[in-house]
């Protein structure tokens, strides 16, 4: 859409802005129908980090809680 108003070419941009509005309708409704939030987010944490690359190196001691990344 926004290529084609940079282009001038309106009439494309109407028909893709109205293919969007209905795209995100149906997003909406899935949305609804599965009950997901509009926004989710995922929260993650410092420990979190820190044990995922303790994994990845493996370094699997979670004793010591203090953070060698300071």
């Amino acid at each position: 859409m926004e290529a084609a108003i940079a282009n001038l070419e309106f009439e494309k941009a109407r028909l893709d802005s109205q293919e969007e509005r209905k795209e995100r309708d149906n997003l909406q409704q899935l949305r609804e129908k599965y009950k997901l939030d509009n926004n989710p987010a995922f929260n993650v944490g410092r420990e979190e980090i820190e044990r995922a690359i303790s994994k990845l190196i493996g370094n699997d001691d979670d004793s010591d809680s203090t953070s060698s990344w300071d």
